[in-house]
Formats: structure tokens, sequence, C-alpha cells
């Protein structure tokens, strides 16, 4: 028996499946698949009537995990950097930030940052046990590189691209687009803020 359900609410074959291989051929590369994973079968079905919630769709839950991820980039230094800020409830659970000097990938610049931003989201999510959690974000290749929408074709693409795909085997993730800079979200500004700070840090 299957000890995972995936439930393809809208694809290309909407339907339950037993594996994450079966799920990802029916909603890769369709814009706008919703799809989540469940531990038991009718639960899974329930979804597909909808009965269920989906996070990735559903962005104004009050129990929902928002993970805000941006980057940043010296060029001076050849230095990109991610800040993140985990929010339930409207309560900070996690911010961090990190950078790294840049020695080949030059070309991906302050992209590299926002990468290694939602992956660290994804992984503070998963090591503190949350189920499910909503990547916010100011850069479209965050949603399209992870969802197959836009073909990897770097190296940091494709490893991004690969390494979501095995975290998605482990919790739903959902995403949200919001605009750059706009000062019109708080968290969003905050997560710019350490990226830059991050930056400026290892200068």
């Amino acid at each position: 028996m299957a000890s995972n359900f995936y439930s393809v609410k809208i694809g290309r074959v909407p339907g339950v499946y037993n594996s994450w291989e079966e799920c990802e051929k029916q909603i890769r590369g369709f814009s706008g698949a919703v799809y989540k994973k469940f531990k038991d079968y009718d639960s899974a079905v329930e979804f597909i009537r909808g009965s269920k919630v989906d996070v990735s769709q559903n962005m104004s839950g009050k129990d929902v995990l928002y993970a805000y991820v941006d980057g940043s980039y010296n060029d001076r230094d050849n230095i990109a950097g991610y800040g993140v800020v985990i929010v339930k409830n409207d309560t900070v659970l996690f911010k961090d930030l990190g950078a790294f000097r840049i020695s080949d990938m030059i070309e991906s610049r302050n992209v590299l940052g926002e990468v290694r931003g939602a992956l660290k989201a994804v992984e503070l999510a998963l090591a503190n046990d949350f189920a499910d959690i909503v990547i916010v974000y100011d850069y479209k290749g965050i949603e399209c590189w992870a969802t197959g929408e836009w073909k990897a074709n770097k190296i940091l693409t494709k490893d991004y691209r690969d390494f979501m795909k095995k975290y998605m085997k482990k919790i739903n993730i959902g995403f949200k687009k919001v605009k750059a800079h706009s000062g019109e979200d708080k968290y969003n500004d905050l997560a710019d803020l350490l990226a830059k700070k991050a930056v400026e840090i290892l200068s």
C-alpha cells in the first residue's frame, strides 16, 4: 500500500496517484495546477471533491505558514545573499540570512540568493515538522522552476528544481508572488533587508 497519496485537483488528468512520479506527470508544466499530498486515501479523494483546502490556493488561512524570501547581490565583491522571514498568524517564527562569494554563475547574480532563500525556508519548515508552507517571493522563477513551468537550463536552476522535487515529497509547498520593493508588505521588505544585510556583513 502506498505510504502517501497525491491528489491532483487541476491537471492533465485529475485523480489520486500513489507516487510523486505519477502525480508529477499530471502537473509538470501545467499552468494553474492544483495538487496536494495526503497520508490517507479518503482525504485525497475529499480534496478533489472540494471539502479540503489547498494551502497553495488559499493564501489567507490563519494557520498557514508563510516564508518570505529575497535575494541581494554585491557587484563589487561578487557576493550573493538571501533573507528569509517565516510567519504564522502574523507572528514571526524564524528569521535567517546568509551570504556567499560567487566564483562562478556570476550571471545569476541575486537570483542565486533568491534560490538559496527558498531552499532554506523549506529546510527550516521540515526541521520544525511543519506539513505545509507557502513561499512568498518577488522573483517568478522561484515558483516556475520548482513547478516546471519554466525549463531549467542552467546548473543553478536544475539543482533548485531537483531539490524542490525532493522536498515536495516531504512537505506541501505553495507559492505566492508579491511586488518587489513596493513597501506594501512588511515581511517581504524585512526579507529584502536581511538579504542586503547578509551581503554587507560578508563584504
